[in-house]
């Protein structure tokens, strides 16, 4: 609100980088974690037009994520497809807006990824280590098997919840190449895999 009282929307911005060739078609995929009032408006702009003006409707209550004051809910997810043609090579930004003009409009965000596919004119040589990685099936309900460059003899396989907290970590030696990852006792969700060799790759993983 400013300073004559007038309401005023809360921007957040993110900045990215994109190489490569962007499709002509088609969609990337925004992921959002969050905490939220239930029918809280989330605005978005991408690369300075709007795109999206919802609400969030049916988001759970309850918990113990601290949205203002008072004001508890728990997480949600919800997924967002940005046309391709919204992005470019280069500097990128989209924009989450809270609304302060509707009420109740409090969130809190707590993950975003942006996923989608870019062509690029690299040789296998060349290619960076997170591009020679390859986690799958993925989602999974248990085992997801992990394919790695030849390059890597020994990695160290850490799993992180959604919150940040680490509940798995082993050492692997690469004999074959691949390793499996059996997360079969863990609860449903999100869920961040981060392989360490040569250099750390995260990976996004969900189990359902």
């Amino acid at each position: 609100m400013t300073s004559d009282g007038t309401p005023q929307a809360w921007d957040w911005n993110f900045n990215f980088d994109l190489t490569g060739d962007i499709p002509t078609t088609g969609n990337a995929k925004l992921t959002v974690a969050f905490a939220s009032a239930d029918y809280a408006q989330l605005w978005m702009k991408v690369n300075g037009s709007y795109f999206y003006q919802t609400y969030l409707n049916g988001v759970p209550t309850g918990g113990n994520a601290l949205i203002r004051q008072s004001n508890h809910a728990k997480y949600g997810i919800q997924t967002f497809d940005i046309p391709y043609n919204k992005l470019k090579i280069g500097n990128n930004t989209i924009t989450l807006l809270m609304p302060s003009n509707q009420n109740p409009s409090h969130l809190m965000y707590d993950y975003i990824s942006l996923e989608g596919d870019l062509t690029a004119t690299l040789s296998l040589n060349e290619l960076p280590i997170e591009k020679t990685i390859k986690v799958f099936p993925n989602p999974s309900s248990s085992i997801f098997n992990v394919l790695l460059p030849n390059t890597i003899n020994e990695v160290t396989t850490e799993l992180y919840s959604i919150s940040g907290s680490l509940v798995y970590s082993q050492k692997h030696n690469n004999i074959h190449n691949s390793l499996k990852l059996d997360i079969s006792s863990k609860p449903d969700g999100i869920y961040f895999l981060r392989i360490i060799g040569d250099e750390p790759v995260t990976i996004k993983i969900i189990k359902k």
